[in-house]
């Protein structure tokens, strides 16, 4: 059996370091405890390990100013000496026998510094920030890129541009080592949201999770980073059952629960609250209250009765041209610009993040009646209360934004009549 010798009760390998490779590692050999009785599982393990002393050798004869190529040196030379590559950080926590072991082979007479670094974690693993993603999974997919044309090559690689993106404006552009399991469930809340108000199926949104998973796994197991992406990715998949289901939530929750300081909501920070009276008696989308350009006139609180006016502007643009609308402000939505009457600039040009950051504080103080309830449940919410109260259908579809199926005569509901069927849904703050 090729470098594999018995030392007492187990099989060692011993493989002695050839000449012309003494000048970069200056052992004379390698010796390491295969830690097993049985012949053929230690030729087994045997060949697995002389394949990682080839890589290894491979790997320093490289730039060390090339990090990637240096972590991954680190990763070949930790399991060299029979470890797993970790971080100080993380070494600091393992077993105290373990962590011994591992400064015992580092501090050998024959162990070189590379050695001593990759034994005790002292490389650091290569910072990959989102956007460079993926031009590093490119270049690690050039096999799936065999035999296709450069349209093919295009259409293959435009799902994965589109999920990258998308993950991008949601969670920011983060280092691949920084991504954690709040930044997908984030993820999933938004397309959640996106399938409720665009009516789309889930398929849109899982696709989008399993490009963006297989990009990061990808880089994640070429580069050695060990990043615990397998958990926090999994169980990402929105079940298609047809249509998204449009969960609302009952008038009483939001009433008793959501539109109150006490208890469990009187942790939210003012902005994400007061957001929330805006939506709950105005029905409007999250960007079009976020988006809201007190300056140009979208918020008028100094008229006899205050509204306010949805309309493409230079923070974003209108779903459809029957979006644009104007709307009174009652109840709780009054309180809301009352208190914010330039409107949420913090958010103007990211509504994405103000969605994301109130569903996390919900998910993370378990607040929702339910996993499929979300902050877009208030818009639903909304449109219930004006089913309930049996306003006209032309009202409903002017004050939601959506279009009217019938002919459309005449100039509207004045800002009067939305006013009189707000004011018997309107909900009052306590």
């Amino acid at each position: 059996m090729k470098y594999v010798k018995k030392r007492g009760a187990n099989y060692h390998f011993v493989r002695r370091v050839p000449k012309d490779i003494r000048a970069i590692d200056d052992r004379e050999f390698i010796q390491v405890s295969l830690k097993t009785d049985s012949a053929s599982l230690a030729q087994h393990r045997a060949t697995i390990l002389n394949q990682h002393i080839n890589a290894y050798w491979e790997s320093l004869i490289i730039d060390p100013s090339n990090k990637e190529e240096r972590y991954k040196q680190a990763v070949h030379l930790a399991r060299l000496h029979g470890f797993g590559y970790k971080s100080a950080a993380e070494i600091a926590h393992e077993p105290v026998e373990q962590i011994i072991e591992r400064v015992i082979a580092a501090t050998s007479h024959n162990t070189t510094q590379d050695t001593k670094e990759a034994l005790l974690g002292a490389v650091e693993r290569p910072a990959i920030k989102l956007s460079s993603a993926l031009a590093k999974f490119w270049e690690l997919s050039k096999d799936k890129q065999l035999n296709k044309s450069a349209g093919q090559i295009q259409k293959w690689k435009n799902p994965r541009i589109k999920a990258v993106k998308n993950f991008i404006d949601i969670v920011g552009d983060k280092n691949l080592t920084d991504l954690t399991r709040d930044d997908a469930l984030n993820f999933k809340d938004w397309w959640v949201e996106r399938l409720q108000e665009e009516n789309m199926t889930p398929n849109s949104a899982n696709k989008d999770f399993i490009h963006l998973r297989g990009v990061l796994l990808s880089i994640n197991d070429n580069l050695r980073l060990d990043l615990p992406m397998h958990k926090i990715f999994e169980r990402l998949t929105i079940k298609d059952v047809g249509r998204t289901s449009r969960l609302s939530f009952e008038p009483a929750f939001v009433q008793d629960s959501l539109l109150t300081r006490t208890g469990a909501m009187a942790g939210m920070t003012e902005q994400l609250w007061v957001f929330m009276c805006a939506m709950a008696d105005t029905g409007a989308r999250i960007n079009e209250l976020a988006g809201l350009d007190a300056s140009a006139g979208d918020i008028c609180l100094d008229e006899d009765i205050p509204y306010i006016h949805i309309r493409p502007n230079q923070n974003r643009q209108l779903k459809t041209p029957s979006s644009e609308r104007i709307i009174p402000l009652v109840g709780a939505s009054l309180y809301a610009f009352e208190q914010q009457p330039q409107g949420f600039i913090d958010y103007a040009s990211r509504p994405d993040s103000l969605s994301s950051a109130i569903n996390k504080w919900f998910r993370d103080n378990d607040i929702l009646p339910s996993s499929n309830h979300s902050l877009y449940s208030l818009r639903h919410c909304f449109q219930d209360r004006l089913i309930s109260v049996e306003a006209p259908d032309r009202i409903q579809a002017e004050l939601m934004g959506h279009k009217f199926h019938r002919p459309r005569y005449g100039t509207g509901a004045s800002l009067e009549q939305k006013q009189k069927w707000l004011g018997r849904i309107a909900f009052e703050l306590r």
